[in-house]
C-alpha cells in the first residue's frame, strides 16, 4: 500500500467520518479524498510528471493535507518547507530540490514569490487564497473546477514520496529522500506504538513540515481512519483549548510545547482527561521535569520518542512507565523495524557507561541525500 492509498482505504471504509477538524469547520474522509483527487488532476493537467517535486510551504490547514495527498496521487514528490523560512532559504530549497511547482499559504506570498522569482524549473504555483502572482492558481479554483476521479497511475512502494530537508546546522540543509515504503513502515510503527485507532482524535499542533508530525502522527492517524484536529500554528492557549473542546486522544509536542501551557494562569481549569497518550520528541526531559509535567497534567501517559528525518523518522521510545526511572534517556530499545547500536569511532559496539555514537539499521532509513548520495 503506497501513501495515497492510505487515504483511499480510510475513505472507502469511513466515507462520512470526520477526517479533518479545524477552526473553520470539518471535512469528511470522502471530501478529503475527492479534494486530493482534484488537486492531483490539476497538477497532471499542468504537466506534472511522475517523480516531479512540489514544494509545499504552509501551516497546519486542511489545504495542506489535501495538497500533500494530491501531490502523491499525481505521482509527485512532496517537499515540505518550513513556513518561517526567509526568501534566500526558500530559493535554495526550491532550486536544490528541482521543484516544478510551489504550493503555499497566501499570507506567505511576499516572502515566497521573492524567493522563487526567476527560477526557470518552476512551471506553476498554487496559493491558498487569491494569488498575488497572476500566473499562479488559487486552491479554490482547483477545488471548484477539476474532476474528483482518482488518477490512474502506477505508483510503486519503491517510488520516492518525500524529500525532507534537515535543519542544516552544520551547512546547507540536506534533503532526505524517502520512499513510499520507508514512510508506510513509519506510519505503521506509529499506529501500533502509540495505540492509534479509528476512534483516535489526533491534534496536530507541531508544524507538519517536520517529519515527525507529518509521517508519525498525520499518516499514522490516516492509516487507521482516525480524525485529524488541526491547529494552524502552535499557541499554548489554543493547544489546551483544542484538546479540551475536541476531546483529543493523541498529540505530539516538543518538550517546550508541553512546558509553556503550564505557565498559563488558567492551566488548572482545563479538563485534559481525553488524552490517551502525550508523545514528545526533539529534546531530552530530565527526571525533575518529567515529574513536574506528570504532576501538572495529572497524567502518567507520556511517551518520549527519538529518531532522525533520515530514518523516517524512526528510532526508539521511552515508554510511559519509564519516564522517571530512565529520564534523560532515549529508551531501552529500538521501535518496530529498528535495530540500534552504540559504537565507537572504529564502529565497535561500546560497553555500558562508555560514550559512543548511535547507529540505526531499519527499512525506514532514507534512500539517500538528494543530489548528495555520498554524504
Amino acid at each position: 500500500m503506497n501513501l495515497h492509498e492510505i487515504l483511499d482505504f480510510a475513505a472507502d471504509r469511513f466515507p462520512d467520518k470526520e477526517a479533518v477538524v479545524y477552526a473553520g469547520g470539518e471535512m469528511t474522509y470522502k471530501q478529503l479524498k475527492e479534494n486530493a483527487n482534484k488537486f492531483a488532476n490539476y497538477l497532471l493537467t499542468k504537466g506534472l510528471q511522475k517523480g516531479d517535486k512540489v514544494a509545499l510551504i504552509s501551516f497546519n490547514t486542511p489545504e495542506t493535507l489535501v495538497s500533500f495527498f494530491g501531490i502523491l496521487k499525481a505521482g509527485g514528490v512532496a517537499v515540505p518547507i518550513n513556513y518561517k523560512s526567509q526568501s534566500p532559504e526558500i530559493r535554495y530549497l526550491v532550486e536544490h530540490s528541482d521543484s516544478s511547482f510551489v504550493v503555499y499559504d497566501q499570507s506567505l506570498s511576499d516572502v515566497i514569490l521573492k524567493g522563487v522569482s526567476g527560477i526557470k524549473a518552476l512551471r506553476g504555483g498554487v496559493s491558498f487564497g487569491n494569488p498575488v502572482d497572476e500566473s499562479h492558481t488559487s486552491y479554490k479554483e482547483i477545488i471548484g473546477n477539476y474532476t474528483d476521479i482518482t488518477p490512474e497511475l502506477e505508483i510503486k512502494m519503491t517510488d520516492v514520496a518525500e524529500i525532507i530537508y534537515t535543519s542544516g546546522t552544520t551547512g546547507n540543509p540536506k534533503g532526505c529522500v524517502l520512499t513510499h515504503y520507508n514512510i508506510f513502515l513509519v506510519a505503521f510503527m506509529a499506529a501500533g506504538t502509540f495505540g492509534l485507532n479509528v476512534n483516535s482524535r489526533t491534534l496536530h499542533a507541531m508544524p507538519l513540515y517536520h517529519s515527525a508530525p507529518l509521517n508519525l502522527m498525520m499518516l499514522g492517524t490516516t492509516l487507521v481512519g482516525g480524525t485529524h484536529i488541526l491547529l494552524r500554528e502552535y499557541h499554548p492557549q489554543y493547544f489546551l483549548d483544542f484538546i479540551e473542546k475536541q476531546n483529543v486522544t493523541h498529540t505530539f509536542a516538543a518538550p517546550i510545547a508541553l512546558l509553556m501551557p503550564m505557565q498559563l494562569p488558567n492551566f488548572n481549569s482545563y479538563n485534559l482527561n481525553s488524552i490517551e497518550l502525550w508523545v514528545s520528541g526533539g529534546g531530552p526531559i530530565s527526571k525533575e521535569t518529567a515529574q513536574l509535567v506528570m504532576q501538572k497534567y495529572k497524567s502518567d501517559k507520556f511517551m518520549q520518542v527519538y529518531g532522525l528525518s533520515e530514518s523516517g523518522p524512526n528510532g526508539s521510545y521511552l515508554a510511559p512507565k519509564d519516564q522517571v526511572i530512565k529520564a534523560g534517556s532515549i529508551g531501552f530499545c529500538g521501535t518496530m523495524n529498528v535495530h540500534l547500536k552504540i559504537v565507537n569511532k572504529h564502529g565497535d559496539e561500546v560497553k555500558p557507561d562508555e560514550v559512543g555514537e548511535i547507529i540505526i539499521q531499519s527499512e525506514t532509513n532514507m534512500k539517500e541525500y538528494y543530489k548528495n548520495p555520498s554524504a
